[in-house]
């Protein structure tokens, strides 16, 4: 595994005059806006000498309509209409990667990496990279493919990107003869627009940013938020996040008799004002997790966050420092948010050095600093990966 940090990146500046000209495509398997398309978008924004377009095969709406905030067009998307219409515009956003002249292909999901592997076939001199933004060493369907697909077009692929350590860890597994060819580059993310409040000053609400889907583990965080309501009737648990459980998560929280104090709000493009207000942020996820952006976000809000110690949680949440994580066990949550409620000196403390640590390793221009290293490498025009004392 090669951490790409002061190393390679401190290398890439040297070399401005390679970089010009360098055309790098990010291509996601989603139109929906989650945490990679929030921090890989607004890296574009950072002038590290690369230009970039960004595209998806997928149809959803909200990474668009994210796109224009920033100013900038996709360069195509899938299609929600008929068949037809969806075979049309993959062939034709098939030709368009062929024929678009990138020096890199930055492919994000499964589908874009298979969508880029069909689209390149025969054209060596463009090259492949691929985005692993969770932890896919799971039993889980989607895992098992994820390793499958990743290790059939691993001759294809030139260098692999996880936010975290343990996909990092997991892909050397998959595929041990490429782990030198395996790097770690964290999300970044901006500091709020808005004044950063002291969290023991704000309500007690408990805000989680997260799509609603089982591996989340929104249902059994229910039963825990029940113990913190009935020691402190005053709080409140907000779900922010594009419900892909068809209800399951209102059904729950009514029939537990929690619809006064637990509401869903759905899909929210901009949560800063809402871990502005929050006294904490809340992950329940139990598996496939990378390194979360929406940790990071309530990190640089000032808001301390709680998790279990899964997957990648642990590259950004110091337990006891910035915030706290633990052992999957029931309970666990709910001690850790009664906790934090009701001590704000800890409270404040945690805000502070979460504030500061966001501010030193995960900032959106280190993330494009060092994603560009990458980038340079791969096109030929700086200091290859293996040359920069990777770990």
């Amino acid at each position: 595994m090669s951490v790409c940090s002061s190393n390679l990146a401190g290398q890439y500046s040297v070399n401005d005059d390679a970089r010009d000209g360098l055309r790098v495509l990010i291509l996601f398997s989603t139109g929906h806006l989650g945490g990679a398309e929030r921090s890989l978008t607004r890296m574009t924004e950072v002038n590290s000498g690369i230009d970039y377009e960004l595209a998806t095969i997928g149809s959803g709406k909200s990474w668009c309509d994210f796109l224009n905030t920033v100013g900038r067009e996709p360069l195509f998307s899938g299609s929600d209409g008929s068949t037809m219409s969806r075979l049309i515009r993959f062939w034709r956003n098939l030709g368009v990667v062929r024929r678009g002249e990138f020096d890199v292909v930055y492919t994000v999901g499964n589908r874009a990496s298979l969508f880029a592997w069909l689209a390149l076939l025969g054209k060596t001199t463009v090259r492949v990279v691929h985005a692993i933004r969770w932890n896919p060493c799971g039993p889980s369907l989607s895992a098992r493919i994820t390793r499958r697909l990743q290790k059939h077009t691993s001759r294809r692929t030139y260098c692999w990107i996880s936010n975290s350590q343990a996909g990092a860890r997991c892909l050397e597994a998959t595929i041990p003869t490429r782990s030198t060819d395996v790097f770690v580059i964290p999300n970044g993310v901006h500091p709020p627009l808005q004044t950063v409040s002291a969290p023991s000053t704000r309500e007690n609400l408990v805000l989680t940013v997260a799509n609603i889907q089982e591996r989340k583990g929104l249902l059994e965080y229910v039963d825990e938020a029940r113990e913190v309501i009935d020691a402190l009737p005053n709080a409140r648990f907000v779900f922010l996040g594009a419900d892909r459980m068809d209800g399951l998560l209102q059904e729950t929280i009514a029939a537990a008799g929690l619809s006064r104090f637990m509401s869903v709000q759905g899909f929210v493009q901009n949560v800063e004002p809402w871990l502005l207000q929050a006294k904490v942020v809340v992950l329940p996820s139990r598996y496939g997790e990378g390194a979360p952006t929406s940790l990071l976000e309530a990190m640089a809000c000032g808001t301390p966050v709680i998790a279990f110690d899964i997957d990648g949680i642990s590259d950004i949440v110091r337990h006891e420092v910035d915030g706290l994580v633990g052992s999957l066990e029931d309970g666990l949550l709910s001690k850790s948010i009664l906790r934090l409620l009701t001590d704000p000196e800890t409270l404040d403390r945690m805000s502070l050095n979460g504030i500061r640590r966001v501010q030193k390793d995960f900032t959106v221009t280190k993330c494009a600093q060092e994603h560009a290293a990458v980038f340079l490498a791969a096109a030929g025009q700086g200091p290859t990966p293996d040359d920069n004392g990777g770990e």
